[in-house]
This record gives structure tokens, sequence and C-alpha cells, in this order.
């Protein structure tokens, strides 16, 4: 619990000086989720596999804007998500309407669940220019980013 707490706070401090940088005519603010997993022992390629194959699909179909996710690099059994909103109110009524839908309890819903030890939720505000996005990495190996492989590319520090 501790060293995702750790994790969460260098992802937020490295998301801030996104967010202090201010370009009002250039950008637009959202509220981002960053969804920390402890997965049980050996469930992760199981997990990850699951999502890319039946849940991602059904966020897309549902209109979720998922920034981010995969495999942590720092232990076997850790997982996160990105997902992004444009606002609080709004979070709540997508997470509500996917999360209370048929296709969900009918789906990957309970096999999800069962491989899912903990989870840590926080959300922050994340103001980006209209030219950024996040990228998975090509290669983890390439990485220089101490938090996870993703690219991000467009912002103005």
């Amino acid at each position: 619990m501790r060293i995702r707490l750790v994790i969460l706070g260098i992802v937020a401090s490295l998301v801030w000086p996104l967010v202090a940088a201010q370009d009002k005519p250039a950008s637009a603010t959202k509220v981002v989720e960053i969804r920390s997993y402890t997965l049980k022992a050996g469930t992760r390629d199981r997990f990850h596999r699951r999502f890319v194959r039946e849940s991602m699909p059904m966020l897309r179909r549902w209109k979720v804007d998922v920034v981010a996710y995969g495999p942590s690099l720092h232990d076997k059994d850790s997982w996160y998500l990105m997902r992004a909103f444009s606002s609080l109110e709004e979070r709540q009524k997508s997470e509500d309407a996917f999360y209370g839908s048929d296709e969900w309890k009918n789906g990957p819903r309970e096999a999800t669940l069962a491989d899912i030890e903990s989870y840590t939720t926080v959300v922050i505000v994340w103001t980006r220019r209209r030219s950024a996005r996040f990228a998975p990495c090509r290669s983890p190996k390439n990485s220089r980013n101490l938090l996870s492989c993703f690219e991000l590319t467009g912002y103005k520090l």
C-alpha cells in the first residue's frame, strides 16, 4: 500500500508542472483518474490480456477516454489505468453508467474483480495543450520515465 502511494505521489509530482503551465487559449482542462491496482500473484498477464481484449473495447463503446494503461514497471503484480473526464461530475456519471451496465455486469466484471487484490484511485486536474497526447512507449527499455512506460508529447513545461 505504501509503495503505491509513493508511486501515485510521483505521478502527481510529474504531472503537476503540466497543470501549472497555464496557456489558456491553447489548453483544455481535464480531470484525470489514476487507478493503481495490486493484482493477485500470477494474474497480471491474464488481467492485461482481458483488459485489452474485452474491457478496452467496452470502454471505447462507452466513450471513456483511456489515457494510458498497462503493467507497472516496479513489480510483477501491479497494473495501472488512467482515464480523463471533462469534470468530476462527468467522471461520476460515466463510471456509474459503465459499472452499472448489463454489458459490464454480464461481461468481464466477475473475472476482472477476481484478479484484483486491491486498488487505489487518485483524481487530479490536468491542463493539456491541444496537441498533447499520451502514447505507449515502443520499448520499456528505452523509457526514461521513472513512473511507467508512456511518452508525453505536446506539453509546454
